[in-house]
Parts: structure tokens; C-alpha cells; sequence
């Protein structure tokens, strides 16, 4: 019999105050084959990040927790069938970023910069704000950042967002099939390109 355990974790989302969830799994077992914890300490490590990148690329809740978890069976079932990956926190990404396309093509639904009539990413504002005044300049400032972000081009954006969740160079790089070069490329003219429109 497989006793489980109830695990408290906290997810902050896009820069909201954290929230908790109960997440129910089957601790670590010492006779578990050495594969499967290896990818349980992967998945222990990296769900937050990769969930949050796939919020920020568009996916409902739901999906975006649907993707994460296939994209760590997908780990385990490549580690199984021998293949070598050299950097498991790119290829995870990669992966998670590609279901996401796939899914957006199978729907036929296109992430259109129009926020206002389609889902809103979930987006809850910290308590210690004292006043509604500023409550409401938060969310503006919220607002505006999310509508430079989206005028970036494409692979701007997803370099940005894939440095938010904290990978190196070489890691978007590979999550994303480009160059390092033009990963940190692309982050320093988003970067530039942000700053000049804050500036102005």
C-alpha cells in the first residue's frame, strides 16, 4: 500500500501576492527506481516556474497545470527510453512551450493582445496595499506593463518571460531553438525597448 502525503506550497503569480494550494503526492520512496526520483525532484523544483511561463504565455489555469504535468511524463518517459538531456530545466521548458502551441492549434484559438473581451490572466493584488487609491494604481501600473509587454515581437516577449522565471541564457536558449546570442540579445532590446517606453 502507497501512503501519500498532503504538501502545503505557495504560488505567486505574475508578481500577486501568493496564494496556497494542497497538493497531494506519494512522498519520495526509497524503493522507488532511481529514474522516477530524479524526475520527482524535477518536478518538485521546476512546477511553479514552468507553470507560471505558461501563464504568461496565455494558457488557462487549468491547461497551463494539464501542460506542466505532461511535460514532466514526457521527461520521464524520455530519461526511460534513453535519451541524454543535458539540461533538463531547457528541455522541460521547451516542451511545456510546445504543448502550448499544439493546444492553441488544435483549438484554433489565437492569444490576442485584446485583454478586455477575452480571460484575463488571474491577477490578485497584494493586501498590503492600505487604500483603494492605491489599489487602482497598482493595476494600472499592472495594466500599462502587460500592454508594452505585449507590443513587444514575439520572441522578445518570450525571452522576457522566460528570464522572469529565472533561466540562464543558455537555458532559453535551448527552450526556445536560438542562438545564446540572440537570447541575450533579445532580452537587452526588450529591456531597451521597455525602458524608453516607461521613460517617455
Amino acid at each position: 500500500m502507497v501512503t501519500t502525503a498532503s504538501y502545503r506550497i505557495r504560488i505567486c503569480e505574475n508578481g500577486s501576492s501568493d496564494r496556497e494550494e494542497t497538493v497531494t503526492i506519494a512522498p519520495l520512496d526509497p524503493d522507488s527506481t532511481p529514474l522516477r526520483r530524479e524526475v520527482e525532484r524535477w518536478f518538485l523544483e521546476l512546477r511553479d516556474p514552468v507553470f507560471r511561463y505558461l501563464r504568461t504565455l496565455g494558457c488557462r489555469h487549468s491547461l497551463a497545470e494539464e501542460i506542466t504535468q505532461e511535460a514532466f511524463l514526457r521527461l520521464h518517459r524520455a530519461l526511460r527510453d534513453g535519451m541524454l538531456v543535458n539540461d533538463v530545466r531547457a528541455w522541460v521548458f521547451r516542451v511545456a512551450r510546445n504543448l502550448c502551441i499544439d493546444s492553441r492549434r488544435e483549438n484554433q484559438r489565437y492569444w490576442t493582445a485584446d485583454t478586455e473581451g477575452g480571460e484575463r490572466m488571474d491577477l490578485e493584488h497584494s493586501d498590503s496595499s492600505p487604500d483603494p487609491e492605491q489599489q487602482v494604481l497598482q493595476r494600472e501600473r499592472i495594466r500599462l506593463i502587460e500592454k508594452h509587454v505585449l507590443r513587444l515581437p514575439e520572441l522578445q516577449r518570450e525571452c522576457m518571460h522566460l528570464k522572469a522565471q529565472g533561466l540562464r541564457y543558455h537555458e532559453i536558449a535551448v527552450a526556445l531553438d536560438i542562438s545564446m546570442t540572440a537570447a541575450v540579445d533579445c532580452v537587452r532590446q526588450a529591456v531597451k525597448r521597455l525602458a524608453r517606453r516607461f521613460n517617455d
